[in-house]
């Protein structure tokens, strides 16, 4: 994606829990110093001990929320639009859009080329291969966790929960460009607006559809 994509989320996964080394101390062969706990390497997938290292939403609710809000327009920002244009490759460079493509939680905000291809191995590895990384948050699988638990208890149908994200920000530069200043001045790429403008945009026609027929929606998500 790019500045301003909406992505609906199908997976939830955890990229805090995890082993760490310095990557100054991993071997030579790793690129990172992420691993799986209880693992012996960085592409073997680790036993899921802590529950709440993934969770899969609903796939039908999502489908339904993508295919109510795909064709909305979305916003940029002037800054946002001229710095996808230094992307020479799509969908880097070009408007942003209505997707599908899953997101990662933690509580360190990381950067940078190796970090981002470490998020889209681990979002592999949880998912066997049927992830697609593409944001990034704090919070998420922690909320899920806490719904989970209330679904439980009959307070909550944890099968309506479903989760947008707007991109603010590249995860990794573009050629040329400081891994180090793509961190430090995220802000100069102009997406904080629109990204939340975006969330608006792409969340309000499925809150729309159920407010507007209820009755259809009561039971689950309608078919039609």
């Amino acid at each position: 994606g790019t500045i301003g994509t909406a992505a609906w989320a199908h997976y939830l996964v955890e990229f805090g829990t995890q082993w760490e080394l310095d990557s100054r101390d991993a071997p030579k062969d790793w690129p990172t110093g992420y691993i799986g706990i209880n693992t012996k390497g960085p592409n073997e997938k680790p036993p899921l001990d802590y529950k709440t290292e993934v969770f899969e939403l609903n796939p039908k609710l999502q489908a339904k929320a993508f295919a109510l809000s795909q064709k909305v327009e979305l916003s940029e920002s002037k800054e946002s639009t001229a710095w996808r244009k230094h992307y020479p490759y799509a969908p880097a460079n070009q408007p942003p859009q209505v997707t599908r493509c899953d997101t990662l939680a933690g509580n360190t905000w990381f950067s940078g080329t190796r970090l981002s291809e470490r998020a889209e191995v681990w979002t592999k590895l949880l998912t066997d291969n049927k992830g697609v990384y593409c944001t990034t948050q704090q919070e998420d699988n922690s909320t899920y966790e806490a719904l989970l638990r209330a679904s439980r208890e009959g307070l909550v149908d944890i099968n309506r929960l479903a989760v947008v994200r707007a991109g603010s920000d590249f995860d990794r530069p573009y050629p040329g460009y400081s891994e180090v200043d793509n961190l430090l001045k995220y802000a100069d790429q102009g997406g904080f607006v629109p990204a939340l403008e975006n969330l608006y945009r792409t969340g309000n026609p499925l809150v729309q559809a159920i407010l507007k027929n209820w009755s259809a929606w009561e039971k689950g998500v309608p078919e039609a």
